[in-house]
């Protein structure tokens, strides 16, 4: 049984045959998919190698690397061509992932992604690569990911001959001649009856195992014709619905032919179940050892591609896993983190029907850029650049204060701190990761107030710029609105009018604020005044005798 998968090792010689016939816009539903399907980043490096039979992937951010990083692991698989792809086997696989780009990286949460493989890249509805039917994914069913038709269902009821391998190209070209001459509106009524139920719907509703039913055993005829082109060419001149739904290989001079499910539901249900139930993929070492794709345990069923759809338990599994392993300590620049990852397709349950069959998937992560670039700005409070302010970078951990080293390293000794000058009025703090920090100047330049308080930011995916304002040291301005008074000789200041000065080399001086005795000295002056006069006039009378 062979294989095959997108972008690698396509079918040789598979074509289309004839003018595919389009519906109708009105009959053409729109897709839903959101999946955003990126390629890896082109400043990712990779490697891929063997290691017995374990595939190894190397990816290197390289120095080259800004902003998110995206890992596209289903494009590096489909490319290594050493792989296994065989029913029943497991393949293994190794990631290693090594941080150079001189940045912080870790997972970013959500970006986690595993569904089915872009469907634009098997063609378009107007080349007939794709059938205006939608898969649980929300995109066009492409026809190459469509099973088959098998005989195996109506060989019997429908055409009346003994076994499937009885049947003919032309018996299935005309199963809708047939269906209609029973009774049956079409192929979901008939399968329904076939299983016992009234209708598909109720089919659908009320069996989970349905797409085992009809997708897990081919019978003796697996769905496959030989043909000349020649003839090939008349089917679908004569049964031209055929046109849209065929797959055809070159086999030498003849073609390989199978018609592909042509009803809506069951081309989706096909589709589905190989993405449910026949491909799965577990990520990290515990999960990849109960991966049992022939027991197929409830881990390996509950792993199936289809089974990572966002709110899922597998998908927030993988995203925890990713988020716990990828986180900012684990993967500083420098460092290397690497993970166990396998995928399996499903061993019992695969079968003829998906001869042929060509399928991927799209699996990646996103790495983002947890550091960013901060500019401190220095000015005067006119707005003027101020240089040789010291500062340093410090924040809070569980209360306790660490400052910012010369190495990177964080450290409760302010003393060991990594010193930032302002030069020309600012400075840049380089790759400091996404958080809470403060600014605290150590220094200011001469003239100017050195600041008490920090000064908080917060680093995230805006680059920020932090201004610190520094104030000029304030001058002894004297009070215009007091005269001053001149100094005295001695070049001392005299006493303000308003103010008593005691003399204190007269003890009987008051002092500024003690109550005086103002009648008694008034009294004795008074004395002292009159003995002066008297003593005047003796000498003018002695004057005058002599004179006389």
């Amino acid at each position: 049984m062979k294989f095959r998968k997108i972008g690698a090792s396509l079918l040789a010689g598979a074509m289309l045959v004839g003018s595919c016939l389009t519906a109708s816009a009105a009959e053409v539903p729109p897709e839903t998919c959101t999946v955003d399907y990126r390629p890896t980043s082109p400043t990712v490096k990779v490697t891929t190698g063997m290691e017995g039979e374990t595939g190894i992937i190397n990816l290197e951010i390289t120095s080259e690397a800004e902003g998110d990083q995206v890992l596209a692991i289903s494009d590096i698989l489909m490319e290594m061509s050493s792989l296994t792809y065989m029913p029943g086997d497991t393949q293994n696989i190794k990631v290693n992932i090594t941080n150079n780009s001189g940045h912080q990286y870790q997972y970013k949460s959500g970006s986690f992604v595993l569904s089915t493989p872009d469907t634009d890249e098997f063609g378009s509805l107007e080349e007939g690569s794709l059938l205006p039917m939608l898969g649980y994914d929300g995109q066009y069913l492409p026809l190459k990911g469509v099973g088959s038709m098998l005989p195996k269902y109506f060989y019997k009821d429908l055409f009346g001959v003994k076994d499937s391998a009885a049947v003919t190209f032309e018996m299935m070209c005309g199963i809708y001649e047939a269906l209609e001459e029973k009774g049956y509106a079409n192929l979901q009524e008939y399968l329904a009856k076939y299983y016992g139920y009234e209708s598909w719907d109720e089919m659908v509703a009320s069996d989970d195992q349905l797409g085992k039913k009809l997708f897990s055993s081919a019978g003796t005829n697996n769905g496959i014709f030989e043909m000349s082109e020649e003839y090939l060419l008349k089917m679908i001149e004569k049964y031209p619905w055929i046109d849209k739904y065929l797959y055809v290989q070159a086999s030498g001079d003849q073609l390989k032919v199978q018609i592909k499910w042509p009803e809506a539901p069951i081309a989706g249900l096909s589709y589905d179940y190989f993405y449910r139930r026949l491909l799965f993929f577990a990520y990290g070492s515990e999960n990849v050892a109960q991966l049992d794709p022939n027991g197929l345990n409830d881990f390996t069923l509950s792993h199936g591609v289809a089974s990572y759809l966002p709110e899922s338990a597998a998908y927030s599994e993988a995203n925890t896993y990713f988020s716990d392993l990828l986180n900012t300590d684990a993967f500083k620049n420098g460092s290397t983190v690497s993970f166990d990852m396998a995928f399996a397709l499903n061993g019992p349950e695969m079968n003829n029907q998906y001869q042929n069959y060509e399928f991927g998937y799209y699996n990646s992560i996103v790495l983002e850029q947890v550091d960013g670039d901060v500019t401190v700005s220095k000015v005067d409070p006119d707005g003027n650049a101020v240089n040789g302010a010291e500062f340093v970078v410090g924040r809070v951990v569980d209360g306790e204060t660490q400052y910012l080293g010369y190495e990177g390293e964080w450290t409760a000794d302010q003393q060991a701190a990594a010193i930032f000058i302002s030069e020309n009025g600012s400075f840049v703090i380089e790759k400091l990761p996404f958080g809470d920090y403060f600014l605290k100047e150590t220094a200011a330049p001469e003239g100017y107030v050195l600041p008490t308080e920090t000064f908080p930011f917060t680093v995230n995916e805006v680059t920020e710029t932090v201004e610190v304002v520094n104030q000029l040291e304030e001058e002894e301005i004297p009070d215009e609105s007091t005269p001053l008074t001149p100094p005295g000789e001695d070049g001392s200041t005299p006493p303000d009018d308003t103010e008593e000065i005691p003399d204190e080399s007269n003890p009987l001086a008051p002092a500024t604020g003690e109550a005086s005795n103002s009648p008694v000295w008034f009294a004795v002056g008074m004395i002292l005044a009159g003995c002066c006069v008297c003593a005047l006039a003796v000498c003018r009378r002695k004057e005058a005798r002599k004179q006389k």
